[in-house]
């Protein structure tokens, strides 16, 4: 029920375009009906918490007993946004057990708070308007102008989506309920695998726990293995947004998983490779490769279409 909802209210409109397209092609001419279908605010956060609430407790976990506190869970605004995604079992225990009011807390979640719009208003809208046009343009761009909106997307959605957090984080913070870390320096991560165990961490491990385990993780057979990791980054990318720029941006994902994969088992069967990449000279080169795979794969991401 709470993906059929997602399904209706998200994606629509694309399922609508995919069906036209596909009608095109055998000069079918289909109109599609507009259903006048406006978007709810911070749905995706709250299907996923929603289907996290139901499989665990369908797994045996504790279910909320006070209508009350399942509402809070559900309508705490802080997080609604843009993350974290909550678990239900700690901010419960949260809920009935704030962190008492200090001059540290306030502190804290202030400073939280500052740092979060810095990134959001100063640097990450700042860089928005700096390079908008080279993506909204099918006009050449000089070199300067593509290397700024190369480089100048992934610092303005890491700040964008970091500085949300740091708000959310600290407004819970005010009221005595500490939310989970979602970024830990993801653009200094030494492969992909790492960027994204740092990068919205609570999506991630959402991801991991209620699509990519149940599809069989990686307890099954090798080639299962990759198959399950590749469909899972897929669909990480089509919850980002229904569009095809964003299915193909988590199936790359998707293959440098499993490149990162295949190039771990390489390196456990060749001891005197592994200690030669293993040097700090080597650690620079996989960080610097793999942001520069990360920054291009959110060229395609920020593109219109």
């Amino acid at each position: 029920a709470n993906l059929v909802s997602l399904a209706i209210f998200k994606y629509a409109y694309f399922g609508m375009d995919c069906v036209k397209s596909g009608l095109n092609i055998f000069h079918v001419d289909w109109t599609a009906p507009h259903l006048h279908i406006i978007l709810p605010l911070g749905i995706s956060f709250f299907v996923f918490e929603f289907i996290h609430y139901l499989v665990d407790v369908y797994k045996g976990s504790k279910a909320v007993s006070s209508w009350m506190e399942f509402s809070a869970f559900a309508a705490f605004f802080p997080s609604q946004i843009a993350g974290p995604i909550k678990r239900y079992q700690e901010f419960e225990s949260s809920l009935r057990s704030p962190i008492p009011w200090s001059s540290a807390l306030f502190y804290e979640a202030m400073t939280l708070i500052v740092q979060g719009m810095f990134k959001k208003i100063a640097i990450a809208d700042a860089l928005g308007w700096v390079f908008a046009s080279s993506y909204s343009t099918l006009a050449p761009l000089s070199a300067v102008d593509a290397w700024i909106a190369f480089f100048g997307f992934s610092i303005q959605i890491f700040c964008d989506f970091s500085g949300y957090t740091d708000i959310g984080r600290g407004s819970a913070l005010l009221m005595g309920i500490r939310l989970p870390v979602n970024f830990q320096l993801p653009y200094i991560a030494e492969d992909i695998a790492t960027f994204w165990r740092r990068w919205h961490i609570s999506l991630s491990t959402w991801i991991r726990d209620y699509v990519y385990i149940p599809m069989g993780g990686s307890r099954c057979s090798y080639g299962e293995g990759l198959r399950n990791l590749f469909l899972t980054m897929t669909i990480c990318g089509l919850w980002h947004g229904a569009a095809w720029q964003f299915i193909a941006w988590g199936s790359l994902h998707g293959l440098a998983l499993i490149a990162n994969r295949e190039w771990k088992r390489i390196l456990e069967k060749s001891p005197d490779l592994n200690s030669v990449v293993s040097q700090a000279p080597f650690k620079v080169v996989n960080v610097c490769v793999t942001f520069l795979f990360v920054a291009a794969c959110f060229v395609m991401f920020r593109a219109p279409d």
